[in-house]
């Protein structure tokens, strides 16, 4: 946020605001239009929807995840969203996918822009695995592995 006279200046939509004090996206939403051209349904789960998208502003396809409207109302799913971005934004490893930024719309939705990585999903990987194993005769998984061993091979 840049400081211009009284008001803050939001630097992704450009907006003055006299009370946002650098976090516009929480008490006051920054309203931006058009800043994305929806290209398509990647998938959908209980919290929200991801899309592909153009990013006009910065000239290239994202991955747009958008928090479901009936929950961008509740305030304590919609904090939780924000720190998942802010926490998210923060890290830098190979896989975890990076946050561009993190969007609000005139209707007060919550959206969430990130790398567009084009490949398998997990659940496509995940099929492709099992047919590989039942073709090298494991027909069964050891269900007994924990999770952190699971995710250890996955990556």
């Amino acid at each position: 946020m840049a400081k211009t006279d009284s008001f803050n200046t939001c630097v992704s939509c450009h907006e003055a605001c006299k009370n946002c004090h650098g976090v516009c996206v929480i008490q006051k939403p920054c309203i931006r239009t058009n800043r994305f051209n929806i290209l398509g349904k990647i998938g959908e789960g209980g919290q929200g929807t991801i899309l592909s998208a153009a990013d006009r502003s910065l000239g290239r396809i994202v991955a747009l995840k958008s928090l479901h409207t009936d929950l961008s109302n509740n305030p304590s799913t919609r904090a939780h969203f924000i720190s998942e971005a802010k926490i998210t934004a923060q890290l830098d490893y190979p896989g975890i996918v990076p946050i561009y930024s993190l969007n609000t719309d005139k209707d007060n939705g919550l959206h969430l822009a990130m790398k567009f990585i084009n490949g398998e999903t997990l659940a496509e990987y995940l099929e492709h695995i099992k047919k590989q194993c039942a073709a090298d005769g494991i027909n069964k998984f050891d269900e007994r592995h924990s999770l952190h061993k699971r995710i250890e091979i996955f990556l």
